[in-house]
């Protein structure tokens, strides 16, 4: 490879490798403040929607007992008051005030749950955007370690086709004449060396890359606890729930 050639990619990589660095320490910050911030908020609000729901079905089995208890007692005691009917009311009334107390507790749970919805996926958005900066960044490094070491053997064979007329093709003849300007030369020679593209992009098709996005440890994981990338709101989303919280 020449020198200057090996230059450029040299210094191309080293300006990949600088942005893969503060994109990384980008990807850090937006990691610690959705974890420590809203989306903390949000898994613990989801825990407690979780734990109230199963209270509420608690206290309605509780309160159709309670209430089946005192339909027994009242038809036992011949739809008279005594101190078995009384007891029974006490706990029926109790059973449906606990059911009541913990249905208007969800209810409130659920408007917060919304609004650290809205909180934990705008500081979501900001960390997913985070990491695919931070993927593409680390993808641009691996690329040119790849074009310094298989590179200059790769654009030597395109350089060689480049001068080589393409058969049955309706660009040029097959004398290879010249063409009329810089720019039809330019895309005479790319069209020449397409079939090193093809042959190319078949080889990359039966690499495992190609299948599945590879997990890089050096960033780490994606993870937005219990709300998913599929429940991150859109900005349009986050900002008429917001509008609509200040009125």
């Amino acid at each position: 490879m020449h020198s200057h050639i090996a230059n450029q990619l040299g210094e191309a990589q080293a300006e990949a490798q600088a942005e893969l660095h503060e994109a990384l320490a980008a990807l850090a910050n937006a990691r610690e403040t959705y974890q420590q911030g809203a989306g903390t908020q949000f898994a613990q609000a989801k825990a407690r929607q979780a734990e109230l729901t199963g209270k509420l079905q608690a206290a309605e089995a509780a309160q159709a007992q309670a209430h089946a208890d005192f339909q027994r007692e009242f038809e036992a005691a011949g739809y008279e008051r005594n101190e078995a009917v009384r007891a029974a009311l006490s706990v029926k009334t109790a059973a449906q005030d606990m059911a009541e107390a913990t249905r208007a507790a969800l209810a409130r749970c659920a408007q917060e749950l919304e609004s650290h919805a809205v909180n934990a996926s705008g500081e979501g958005r900001r960390y997913a955007a985070a990491y695919g900066r931070a993927y593409a960044a680390h993808t641009r490094v691996q690329a040119y370690e790849v074009l310094q070491q298989a590179g200059a053997t790769i654009a030597r064979a395109m350089a060689l086709v480049a001068h080589v007329p393409m058969q049955g093709s309706r660009a040029e003849d097959s004398f290879g004449r010249p063409a009329f300007s810089p720019q039809a030369a330019d895309e005479l020679a790319r069209a020449r060396m397409s079939f090193i593209w093809e042959e190319l992009v078949t080889m990359a098709r039966q690499l495992p890359e190609w299948s599945a996005r590879l997990q890089v440890d050096a960033l780490g994981e994606l993870d937005l606890g219990p709300l998913g990338m599929g429940d991150l709101m859109t900005p349009g989303q986050i900002h008429k729930l917001r509008h609509t919280a200040q009125r």
